[in-house]
């Protein structure tokens, strides 16, 4: 199993230039929904160091926190996703356990889940290409599979993450030899090492200590040594080293080494630790002098070579130690399917909206309030439905592009028993563009569109609809120059202009709440904070006065002559600042993802890890049509 480990030490150089030639946008835009929001990243092996380097380039770049798992570390969790990304990196993306983490972050319902795998076509990337609000980006790596230990997929996956995670301008260099500095790895090696290492790699115990920029280094060295069985390893910061850790040298001088991994401005307390360490302890002090992420992947690199000189000194191929047949036993078992949750998962969404205890009282109260919720939705009669467009209907997949062929062929079952269906959107004629053409023309007269979040509203067949005017209409020009004129809005996104609506767009890797939240100062600072700013999908849509989506609903009612207790609205995003929010207040409402705050109305009675359209869809397969309308046959138990 596997191939010699100088082999792929030898392959290296053209790893990283094919790293460095890749096209790096597919990634960017996969990170780009993390902006703003913790971030877990989940992988075993080799892939478990690249997730540990993909939450320091979070922390370092976002300012978020994040934190590492292992797959068995994901299924074990019971909550703390909600919130959060989710990331999932895998060389082969089909061993058992990252599909098993695949399946359990769904259950967990991330605000986003991406997949990044180093092989095409794989298990993994199909699974999640079929889950809403999850991306997944594939990297096929020159050098094909690994040996025994993650090499070229190890430095290929951490060079394009610092690649994407990089700032304008903070570029790695062209070539490997200008990395390193060195002709080749292992000059890289001899160079940079600051004592002796052959009396290093002859110990059987290694401390390896480490600033926040080796850390990975220092995680991949342990994990390595340890899968090729070629020495203990004990890893620490250089500060946490001093709380305790350094007495194992006291007791076990003799078997021990230290390799500290340091750079700047940890240098002079690295050597003045190093300084006082006992006589006779092998000690190799590395300085990895460039700035954090090159410094991070150098790191990696040198301990990919200090590999090779621990096998070399044991006899032993690191890429290829052989496997014993329990091992491989070992590998094919199954972790266990998860147990249900003690509370529903409609009552657990409510309560993390809260932010509630998971204790009796409150999941007691909720439960209560969502059997209530859902003898009211089954017990009325219908006869119109009112859903939102993107998030709702429309996957980001399916963004430019319009409902998919499930989702249409509902709509057209729901128009062929004579109901009438309305659509909120934030959109403007894009919506009716893509809509139309999946629509049975003898329809299109009992399909509403309220575009621009409620400011004008017109049937399908009317081709003029909406004012596509790229100005603001009379006071709302106001508000446009307050937009306009703040620098930081400028510089974090574009601005589309309608008479009633202004729609900003991230440009690089901001959140949409922090979108909302710049707009909303720059409003107040103008004294305009009576203008409403509503976050959606993909972007944040300003508002002007009066513009509601609720502007349909009561268009409804008055044009079929009925009370708004006859119309269920739809939507995904149901919690303020949603633009969901106000729609989602009628009693008779559902959420498809974010729910809101109020025990009485917008509530997401989805199964477990089924949101966006998934969820539409299963609320679609609940409503039985009947000769006036239709009821909602949702179950009252999970």
């Amino acid at each position: 199993m596997g191939k010699p480990y100088q082999r792929e030490i030898d392959e290296l150089p053209a790893t990283y230039a094919w790293a460095l030639a890749c096209d790096i946008d597919p990634l960017t835009a996969l990170l780009r929904p993390f902006a703003g929001r913790p971030l877990i990243a989940v992988g075993s092996g080799g892939s478990l160091s690249v997730a540990n380097l993909a939450c320091w380039l979070h922390e370092l770049h976002s300012g978020c926190v994040s934190r590492t798992c292992t797959p068995l570390e994901m299924t074990e969790r019971d909550a703390g996703a909600t919130g959060s990304g989710v990331l999932l990196l895998s060389a082969s993306g089909k061993n058992p356990d990252i599909l098993a983490a695949l399946r359990e972050s769904i259950r967990l319902e991330p605000d986003w889940l991406s997949v990044v795998c180093g092989a095409a076509g794989t298990p993994l990337a199909r699974v999640a290409r079929a889950i809403d609000r999850a991306s997944v980006v594939e990297y096929v790596m020159p050098s094909g599979k690994d040996g025994f230990l993650a090499t070229n997929s190890l430095v290929g996956f951490a060079t394009l993450l610092i690649r994407a995670f990089a700032y304008p301008g903070d570029q790695l260099p062209l070539t490997f030899e200008e990395l390193l500095g060195y002709k080749d790895t292992l000059s890289f090696l001899a160079g940079r090492s600051e004592g002796d290492l052959s009396d290093l790699v002859r110990r059987e115990t290694l401390i390896v200590l480490y600033s926040a920029a080796t850390k990975t280094a220092a995680v991949d060295l342990e994990s390595k040594l340890t899968e090729a069985a070629l020495g203990r390893v004990q890893i620490s910061d250089l500060r946490n080293f001093a709380h305790g850790r350094h007495h194992w040298l006291a007791k076990r001088a003799d078997e021990t080494a230290v390799l500290a991994l340091t750079t700047p401005p940890f240098d002079s307390l690295c050597a003045r630790t190093i300084e006082l360490l006992p006589e006779g302890v092998p000690k190799v002090m590395v300085r990895f002098p460039a700035s954090g992420t090159r410094s991070a992947l150098q790191a990696l690199i040198y301990t990919l070579g200090l590999v090779k000189l621990i096998g070399d000194s044991r006899g032993i191929d690191p890429g290829r130690p052989g496997v014993p047949d329990f091992g491989r036993r070992i590998y094919h078992l199954r972790q266990p399917r998860k147990s249900k949750r003690s509370s529903s998962i409609a009552t657990w969404r409510k309560l993390h909206a809260i932010g509630a205890a998971r204790d009796v009282e409150n999941v007691s109260y909720w439960t209560a309030a969502r059997l209530a919720h859902l003898h009211n939705l089954r017990s009325q009669s219908f006869d119109t439905v009112i859903f939102d467009y993107d998030g709702t209907l429309c996957s980001p997949a399916e963004r430019f592009v319009g409902p998919g062929k499930d989702i249409t062929s509902e709509l057209n079952r729901l128009l062929d028993a004579g109901l009438c269906i309305g659509i909120a959107t934030g959109r403007g004629r894009s919506a009716r563009r893509d809509l139309a053409p999946r629509i049975h023309r003898h329809h299109w007269d009992r399909v509403f569109l309220a575009y621009y979040n409620g400011a004008e509203i017109g049937n399908l067949g009317m081709e003029k609809c909406p004012d596509a005017t790229e100005s603001p209409a009379g006071d709302f020009s106001l508000v446009l120059d307050a937009l306009a004129a703040d620098p930081q809005l400028q510089n974090a996104c574009t601005l589309s202009v309608r008479p009633r609506q202004i729609t900003l767009e991230a440009r690089s890797n901001i959140s949409e709440g922090h979108i909302w939240a710049l707009a909303t100062e720059c409003l107040r600072r103008a004294s305009l904070e009576y203008i409403r700013v509503v976050t959606s999908t993909h972007s944040v849509d300003v508002l002007a006065s009066g513009t509601t989506k609720l502007n349909l609903l009561r268009y409804l009612a008055s044009a079929r002559q009925s009370s708004h207790s006859g119309i269920l609205c739809i939507g995904d995003r149901g919690r303020w600042p949603g633009n969901d929010f106000e729609l989602l207040s009628h009693q008779f409402s559902l959420s498809v993802d974010d729910v809101s705050l109020d025990p009485g109305s917008c509530w997401n009675h989805a199964p477990a890890g089924c949101r966006g359209t998934a969820a539409t869809r299963y609320y679609m397969a609940a409503m039985r049509t009947e000769p006036r309308g239709f009821r909602l046959c949702l179950p009252l138990s999970e």
